[in-house]
Formats: structure tokens, sequence, C-alpha cells
């Protein structure tokens, strides 16, 4: 599965997920407040790696009057508490496309007068995808983008979380479980495990990791994506007891997720953009028929956010 389709049906609003609930507020929203305002027209909007609709509820909150459609390569939807502010809108009528490639755009020529992207677009081949914004965007339209920056707080994280991340002993965590699942099996009562040598031995390899991971709570110190696996790991205990088969699923499911998460962080790392990545985004959007980008860098009080764009069609 598509790291980013797991990701987006577990109903995370935004690319930050648990980390940054409210991650497309404050500066995020106050810039695009601002572009849209200079833009009061009735919108037909594009956006671009959507994920879940990221721009609705920002859409929604600022009282725009819009066509929404929404396309993403992996599998999305709009949630649930998004859908009922929409139900009782009347000025945005939102859609989402889901496992379709930006590069490849299942639109008409000059479908849109606006096109926008969150963290999204950098995860495409630009050299193709920014020519196929610009062939489904009408003349005088507009792109909006916020790009990863390679020294903003989120590259920062990614990267620290995937050099936290120890496979060799999730592997050996995993495999200690799947010891107790299959005693568990042998035994054919729970109630007899603890008497069990090899369940003993590996439910104590388990508490070791647990000790070494969960002990320590300072987020400036601790192993973050550890202890985030180890206390996901755990809750197999709670299901143990509906048989091993629903244990040995569970194993199995952790291990993906836990591939997926890195997966993810490691793609945020890699599409951020230095000063040279940014420079070139900006010439493939002139060579895609775009005047002047404006750009600029986001911040808040304490950090780097991301890449804003703003670049007119003009052919």
């Amino acid at each position: 599965m598509n790291p980013w389709s797991e990701f987006w049906q577990q109903g995370h609003p935004t690319t930050f997920g648990e980390y940054f609930k409210e991650g497309y507020q404050g500066p995020i929203k106050d810039w695009f407040a601002k572009q849209f305002a200079s833009n009061p027209r009735s919108e037909i909007l594009l956006e671009l790696a959507c994920g879940n609709g990221a721009l609705i509820p920002m859409c929604l909150d600022l009282g725009l009057s819009l066509q929404y459609q929404g396309i993403d390569l992996a599998a999305v939807a709009i949630p649930d508490a998004v859908q009922v502010r929409l139900d009782q809108a009347e000025n945005i009528q939102a859609t989402i496309l889901g496992g379709t490639s930006i590069e490849a755009l299942p639109f008409n020529d000059g479908s849109f007068s606006m096109a926008c992207s969150v963290f999204g677009i950098e995860y495409s081949n630009i050299e193709k995808s920014i020519p196929e914004m610009s062939r489904v965007l009408q003349k005088d339209g507009v792109y909006l983008g916020v790009v990863h920056h390679i020294d903003s707080i989120v590259s920062q994280m990614s990267a620290r979380a995937v050099n936290e991340y120890n496979m060799r002993e999730v592997r050996d965590f995993l495999d200690q479980l799947q010891i107790i699942a299959h005693q568990a099996k042998v035994a054919g009562d729970l109630r007899v495990l603890s008497r069990n040598p090899k369940a003993e031995k590996a439910r104590k390899k388990v508490n070791q990791y647990a000790e070494k991971y969960l002990s320590n709570t300072d987020l400036s110190t601790a192993n973050a994506s550890m202890f985030e696996f180890v206390t996901r790991g755990l809750q197999f205990f709670k299901v143990l007891g509906q048989g091993p088969q629903v244990a040995s699923r569970f194993i199995k499911r952790v291990y993906e997720e836990t591939l997926a998460t890195r997966e993810r962080h490691m793609q945020m790392c890699s599409v951020a953009m230095p000063q040279e990545g940014i420079d070139r985004f900006v010439e493939i959007l002139s060579d895609a028929g775009f005047g002047s980008a404006e750009v600029s860098i986001l911040s808040d009080d304490k950090s780097i956010i991301g890449w804003a764009l703003c670049a007119h069609k003009i052919t």
C-alpha cells in the first residue's frame, strides 16, 4: 500500500499528523488568506496532492466562494467532520479524487482558475507535474504553493525520526511478540503461559525494550519514534486474548505501519528544498508559462515552516 494512503485513511487532516494537528493554521493560513484576498473573484480551485482535503477547512474558515477539486495519488477522502461543515456551507462545492497522478491530470485544458498545493506538489516529478498544472489552468490562472524547506522544523523532525528508528530492534521486538503468540497457540490456555520458558524469555526481552524506550519522556532527549513504536507494539497483550491468529495479524500490521511511517519521513526529507531547489522550481514554472514567481520563506517566531510561492500563468 502507498505509505501515504495508510496515513490519510487514519483520518489525519494534515501532512503533520498527530504532531501538529493544527499545522495548516497560523502563518500558512494567514499567507493563503492574503493570497485569496487578492483574487476575490469566484474560483475553480484545484488542490494538488490534497491529502484529505487540506485546504477545505481553511477555505470554509475564510468564507470563500469556490468550486474545489482535490486530487492525490494516495487513497484519500474528505473527513466526516469536514463533510458536515461542507453540507452546511452554501458557497463551497468540494470533491476529492484519489489514485490520481499529478503528472497526468484527468482534466481538460483551462479547467481551473487556481491551483494550490500545501506540502504536496514537490512529492511529484515537478518536471512533468508543473507543465501539467499549467495545462489545466486558465490564462491568468494562479498557482499558490507551500513547499518543504530543507531547514524547516518539519524537515528537522523528519530527519530526526528517520535516524531514531532502530530497525534491527524493531524486528527483534516483533519477533519476541510472535514467539509469545506461537507459545500461546501451543499452550491453548493463556493462564499457563507464564510457566512457558520460551514465552517468559520473550516477555522479558519485550520488557527490556519497554524499559529502554518508554522510561524517558523528555521530548528533547527521548527517542520519539521508538517510543511510539513500542507503545503501539505493547497493545499486543490486549489482543492476545482474542487468539493467536489475531495476535499474529496485529504484529504484521504494526510492522507495516512502522515501515510506512519511516518511509513518509524519508520522503519528507528527500523532497525538502534548499535555495537551489526552489530556484529550479521557479525556473520550471517559468518554462511552463508562468510569470515571475513571488517567493518567500514562511516562518513563525521560532522556526522556518516552508517556502511560499505565488505565480500567475501568462501564456
